[in-house]
């Protein structure tokens, strides 16, 4: 055999630096081309709930600028961890998206058991991009009138119960719980829609449900808002105080949601979507409808969604911890 000739175990090597190099030539150009077929969004509860709607306006808005469809899929079940164990385990080529709020991602660890999915790990921030304040809210027949009205209620009463349709929903009126030290029973439900007639008849003492889906109800005064869970009163709701200056110093409890995508999706397509989406959040329209619909758009790298993410792990630690919350199994 000559120098310059070929053995069978050269020529297999050959090829096999051919498919790789092949395959590496290959990730630029797809991300180039993202996207060239449709893009699911993920959204862990029922069509016309906050969560939903808030998907819906920026999946329409990056249709438009990508003149590619984005279609908005509602897989409601376990509080949204059914929508995010489906992403986790979805294909990592940006086609899958999940829309998730921030206590769904950063407090299954302190909340749930027996997870099929790390919520860390198994997904990728493409960026925050608005902030749901919640609300405590009682019937509209209901002597309590103040945050201080209820905690003295629920001194008085053994049996009383609060009800939640969300994760974000059960830490809030669990932390509140701690700090004003009494006890209520946790009422699931699976929309904040469902829980209002009990609210209403009287069923339940109180409920914790977020603004977007509460927004209405109390504006045609069929339940009392009485206090909102961030820092400063919320402009929809001017004459609703926080949580902290209705007596209970300290409460503060914003959640966000963010758009995420499994992990191991290429850097290049989800810095793609981060730029789309960023492009979205600053619109004045939808600046507009967000604020109108009772939340606080923002715009936020991924980047600094991760570091975000890692503070409220320990954020939700400490409350769900404080609240004396055990993690239970996945329903």
């Amino acid at each position: 055999m000559t120098r310059g000739s070929l053995t069978f175990k050269n020529l297999a090597q050959v090829a096999l630096l051919g498919v790789v190099f092949g395959l590496a030539g290959a990730t630029p150009s797809q991300a180039q081309d993202y996207p060239n077929r449709p893009v699911r969004f993920s959204v862990g509860f029922v069509p016309g709930t906050g969560a939903d709607l808030q998907a819906r306006h920026v999946a329409d808005k990056l249709s438009q600028i990508t003149n590619q469809t984005f279609l908005v899929e509602n897989k409601p079940g376990a509080l949204g961890s059914l929508s995010a164990s489906l992403i986790a385990k979805a294909r990592p080529d940006g086609y899958n998206i999940l829309s998730a709020s921030s206590s769904l991602i950063a407090a299954n660890d302190s909340l749930y058991k027996g997870l099929s999915y790390d919520s860390l790990n198994d997904l990728t921030p493409i960026a925050a991009f608005v902030t749901t304040p919640f609300v405590f809210v009682v019937g509209a027949d209901s002597p309590i009138k103040s945050i201080a009205d209820l905690a003295a209620h629920l001194k008085t009463k053994p049996n009383a119960k609060f009800g939640y349709s969300t994760t974000t929903g059960l830490i809030a009126a669990e932390y509140l719980k701690s700090l004003a030290k009494v006890s209520a029973a946790q009422v699931a439900y699976k929309t904040a829609s469902d829980i209002f007639p009990d609210v209403m008849s009287g069923a339940l003492d109180f409920a914790a449900t977020d603004i977007p889906n509460t927004l209405g109800i109390a504006r045609q005064g069929r339940v009392r808002a009485l206090a909102v869970t961030t820092t400063e009163r919320f402009k929809v709701l001017p004459d609703v105080p926080t949580v902290d200056e209705s007596g209970f110093k300290g409460y503060v409890f914003a959640p966000w949601f963010g758009f995420y995508v499994p992990a191991k999706t290429p850097a290049d397509v989800i810095k793609k979507l981060e730029g789309w989406v960023n492009k979205v959040m600053a619109g004045d329209d939808t600046r507009k409808f967000f604020e109108e619909t009772g939340n606080i758009p923002m715009v936020e790298t991924g980047a600094q969604t991760v570091t975000r993410l890692k503070k409220d792990v320990q954020v939700y630690r400490d409350i769900t911890k404080a609240a004396g919350i055990e993690p239970q199994a996945v329903n």
